[in-house]
């Protein structure tokens, strides 16, 4: 009964589905829902059906990455049915237009450029016949009126989705005039929380578990004639190999190749996905009219921080090493403390050989862990992760180098005028914490760096704040990067496999 009610009560929102029926050109009297995938994915998938993330095959592409994946561990309650975990469900968009249809094309080119397989940047848009699905017999489902990456909230209650149940902010529970709405542009116009929060909104979901069977923990795939329509990029976004338009006419499916439709972007231009990987290259080539050994830095720097990850894992940016494992998927998470230990690397690279050696594991231990217990902008969080690795640091820093170290955890977060002793590892954490403000804003604009404050001589005297953009570009092209056990390493593969994409054809 829910079911259908469901059903029902999409039907009767025709003016809120008129700009997305009339974007991705669907027949206007069905109800559809959308899975997101790689050609790679696409081939399998044509056999087998779509698959929860849990019981998908190993060797599969996967574009959202291990830190995507982690906040979407969680349970959810499934109408008429039980609780599951959400990585034995099959997740679908209610409307593909958002920030994940655009990531997902960005790391398949960057995918693309290391493993040399054009499939991967080839994204897919399965359309898939919302009443079919939802009236077949074995599914059980909930909705996610936004991203379950950033909210775990889940409902298959009818005062839920008929717009009857409010937030405090009066708005509905499941606000489907959001959720529906397109982008051609206007986004732009609003703050970065206002524009996560519509993209939040723009990603709800469909969670669906088909198969009852109480042996079975995992859903069955979702049979691909459920999919009625498939969705590639035009020609003008990525001409397609005639292989792969052959298979994609083998599957039998309606095939549109869509690029901007009504003024509203489908598929993005190389350019477009890879503007900050452009951008940081040309900071980097004006970098090196004022120091022609720039790009050896950076090259030192990278090297520098992921053999300190080889060798001293206990000390690494891992999930492990944050007060609760939620916390590395956050803006001070595990890609920031490598941007972080990058940048420490980096500016070290101008000190003499012997004060480097003596600096470098006091900075990169501290960038590493600076963090790992902020639950909340606050000037405590540098004692809490300075208490807690004690121990850690303690077993391989001397006693000199170690008091160093807890010295710059702890004031890492306190105003420059209230730091008693300040030293060079302080001033070098503080800068390289500061430049990874790239994440929130360029360099002294709203959320970045101000370039006023920089203790390290190198910045001081970078009277353009050269060095400062490369670290906003650098920000800007890795903060969306696919994080695994090893974020380190992780950052240096994401600056590497954006200069092959750059340089690919």
């Amino acid at each position: 009964m829910s079911a259908q009610l469901l059903v029902q009560t999409l039907r009767g929102l025709v003016d809120a589905l008129a700009e997305l029926r009339k974007t991705l050109t669907s027949a206007e009297n069905q109800l559809f829902v959308y899975y997101i995938c790689p050609l790679t994915n696409l081939r399998g998938i044509a056999t087998t059906g779509i698959l929860p993330n849990a019981t998908a095959p190993k060797g599969r592409t996967d574009l959202s990455g291990q830190s995507v994946q982690a906040k979407r561990n969680v349970e959810v309650h499934l109408a008429g049915w039980k609780q599951v975990n959400v990585h034995q469900c099959i997740n679908l968009f209610w409307n593909p237009l958002n920030l994940t249809m655009r990531a997902f094309q960005r790391n398949g080119l960057l995918r693309e450029a290391s493993t040399k397989k054009s499939d991967d940047a080839v994204i897919c848009v399965l359309e898939i016949n919302l009443e079919r699905l939802l009236l077949d017999r074995r599914c059980k489902w909930t909705i996610a009126p936004q991203n379950l990456a950033r909210n775990e909230f889940t409902t298959f209650a009818r005062e839920q989705f008929t717009g009857a149940a409010t937030w405090p902010d009066g708005t509905p529970r499941c606000d489907w005039k959001s959720i529906f709405s397109v982008s051609s542009g206007a986004d732009g116009n609003l703050d970065w929380k206002l524009q996560a929060q519509m993209n939040g909104k723009r990603s709800a979901e469909l969670i669906v578990h088909l198969g009852d069977n109480a042996d079975v923990t995992g859903s069955i795939a979702l049979p691909f004639e459920m999919v009625d329509r498939i969705i590639v990029p035009a020609d003008q976004v990525r001409k397609l190999t005639q292989e792969q338009i052959e298979f994609l006419g083998s599957t039998r499916k309606n095939i549109a190749r869509l690029s901007s439709e009504n003024g509203v972007p489908i598929y993005f231009s190389r350019n477009e996905l890879l503007h900050a990987e452009l951008k940081f290259m040309q900071s980097l080539n004006l970098r090196t009219k004022k120091d022609p050994n720039v790009l050896a830095k950076v090259n030192t720097a990278l090297r520098l921080v992921e053999q300190f990850e080889i060798d001293h894992p206990e000390l690494c940016p891992s999930r492990e090493r944050y007060l609760r494992t939620e916390l590395a998927d956050d803006h001070h998470g595990s890609m920031h403390a490598a941007r972080v230990m990058f940048w420490s690397a980096f500016l070290m690279q101008d000190l003499e050989e012997a004060t480097k050696q003596e600096i470098l594991p006091v900075v990169l231990v501290a960038a590493s862990i600076h963090d790992t217990y902020r639950e909340r902008d606050d000037e405590t969080h540098g004692q809490l992760a300075m208490e807690a690795h004690r121990a850690r640091i303690a077993g391989f820093l001397t006693e000199q180098r170690l008091a160093s170290c807890l010295h710059a955890l702890r004031y890492h977060c306190i105003p420059d005028d209230q730091c008693s002793n300040p030293d060079s590892a302080l001033h070098i954490l503080k800068d390289a914490d500061a430049l990874d403000r790239g994440r929130f804003g360029a360099p002294n604009k709203q959320g970045g760096c101000d370039t006023k404050f920089f203790r390290t001589d190198v910045l001081k005297h970078d009277a353009h704040g050269n060095i400062a953009y490369m670290a906003f570009w650098a920000a800007q092209s890795t903060r969306y990067s696919l994080v695994g056990p090893k974020p380190c390493a992780d950052f240096r593969r994401s600056l590497r496999d954006a200069v092959n994409s750059l340089s690919s054809k």
